[in-house]
């Protein structure tokens, strides 16, 4: 069990040499150094972000992998998760709020120094994460059938969609916890264990995938409830890990019991951040499912094979996530000790180098797109969308790369506002629209096109709002 710090210095001189040995104590066992504040830049983003690049892939190639295999069982399977896809996020995006609050604050306590507070902040946000997300999964369950009508799902892939959602709602507490404990651990600018917890994630859930899909030994196969089995036993044993890392590798967390006051300053201070980044992953999985219902006027091969598209796309927008969460916390200890001079560069050479990596990679899966889609279904017309989708959709991915950049470096400056006000604008002045008018002119490329246009536009935005509000606002001296 983790031993509690606590230490009351009043500042009185005949306690001087007892306080500073308690503090060189303190410092030696600390949840992280403000580690970030010097030192070449690149140097830094990479060893920040090549470790969470590896885990995203690993975590992507199961989202892939887990497609193929449901892909396997047929076109109704395959459409039925693809439903679920945006209700999955939003749960997710929940938590993941509460992460980037949690990221941003204890990022900014460490550069202050501030390390007993780290660690009462990673027990008050796993808190809030827990009571926010269990209440919403309640709703969840009691709402299955209504939510997944509005989102047009025909009554003959309801059932799949239920037998799905129902066990992934029975686990959701082994999502939650490994999420905002990964993102405590990311604010002190370790993102070595966290891209670790990942990996080991996706490869549990890759072996128990087809074992328990398809059968194996004494195992009966279960179909689409396996699939979904896996993923629950896979994230059980990562919230093992992650709190492993918490307690004993990192001394990250308090066990302490908070006094009231402290857990509502401490919830407050991390919603100021996490509430409008919660409510920016609430509205993405609100526009994708009425994107989804556009589609579903088009059948439930059209759903399967986008479904299967935005599982590729999950795959290519890792390398930005990566980089936007190495970032954040580069630029909350950079912030918290004054060195604006190092965030304004990070963020220059960040926008250069996603630009140009996603033109690179669009030409790579604009080429590739028939031999990918033909490897992930047989069902001809299901491979010819999935392809349309690749190679229309993904000409805006490197400008929406900028945007990805803009809003995690607004939330790691702890100016959710700004971040949020990039997301609605993504959302609603863009992609929704667009993909609206692109369905009324041109039926199924129409979204296509729409899609790819918002994409473009949204990178735009994004870059001119942290290039010309930024330097205003943020990067004055």
């Amino acid at each position: 069990m983790l031993m509690l710090y606590i230490i009351y210095i009043h500042g009185e001189d005949n306690f001087s040499q007892k306080k500073d040995i308690i503090i060189r104590k303190q410092e030696a066992n600390s949840p992280g150094k403000a580690k970030l504040v010097e030192g070449p830049i690149i140097t830094s983003l990479f060893k920040l972000s090549a470790p969470m690049l590896v885990g995203l892939a690993a975590i992507t190639v199961f989202n892939l992998a887990d497609a193929f295999f449901i892909a396997r069982l047929g076109t109704t399977e395959l459409a039925a998760i693809s439903f679920t896809f945006p209700v999955v996020v939003l749960i997710a995006g929940l938590t993941l709020g509460i992460g980037v609050g949690v990221t941003a604050i204890i990022a900014q306590q460490i550069g202050k120094g501030e390390f007993e507070e780290v660690r009462r902040l990673t027990r008050d946000g796993l808190i809030l994460a827990i009571s926010i997300v269990v209440i919403v999964c309640t709703v969840g369950v009691l709402t299955i059938d209504p939510v997944f009508r509005m989102m047009g799902a025909s009554e003959d892939i309801l059932p799949f969609i239920k037998e799905y959602m129902l066990i992934w709602y029975s686990g959701v507490a082994f999502v939650i916890i490994p999420m905002v404990g990964n993102s405590a651990i990311r604010g002190t600018g370790n993102t070595l264990f966290p891209a670790l917890i990942m990996v080991f994630a996706a490869l549990v859930n890759i072996i128990l995938d087809p074992i328990l899909i398809f059968g194996f030994g004494p195992v009966p196969a279960m179909g689409l409830r396996g699939a979904a089995i896996a993923t629950v036993i896979g994230r059980g044993t990562t919230m093992v890990f992650s709190l492993w890392v918490l307690i004993k590798r990192e001394k990250l967390l308090s066990l302490s019991i908070p006094r009231i006051s402290e857990l509502w300053s401490h919830w407050k201070s991390i919603m100021v951040v996490g509430g409008p980044a919660g409510l920016t992953s609430v509205i993405t999985p609100v526009a994708a499912a009425f994107i989804t219902r556009l589609v579903s006027t088009h059948g439930p091969v059209a759903v399967a094979g986008i479904g299967a598209g935005v599982r590729v796309e999950q795959f290519v927008n890792m390398i930005p996530i990566a980089l936007g969460s190495g970032l954040a916390p580069f630029i909350g200890q950079n912030w918290g000790a004054g060195h604006r001079d190092r965030v304004r560069e990070a963020i220059r050479l960040s926008n250069r180098f996603l630009f140009l990596t996603g033109l690179t990679v669009y030409i790579i899966v604009a080429i590739l797109a028939n031999p990918i889609s033909n490897t992930f279904t047989s069902d001809a017309e299901v491979a010819r969308i999935m392809s349309m989708f690749l190679q229309i959709v993904l000409i805006g991915f490197s400008m929406e790369s900028l945007f990805i950049v803009s809003a995690s470096s607004f939330n790691a400056l702890r100016k959710p506002k700004q971040a949020l006000s990039l997301h609605m604008i993504r959302l609603f002045a863009f992609h929704v629209p667009l993909a609206y008018a692109g369905s009324m002119i041109g039926g199924l490329i129409g979204i296509f096109i729409g899609l790819a246009i918002a994409k473009i536009l949204t990178g735009v935005v994004g870059y001119v709002w942290i290039r010309r509000v930024g330097k205003r606002d943020l990067f004055s001296n």
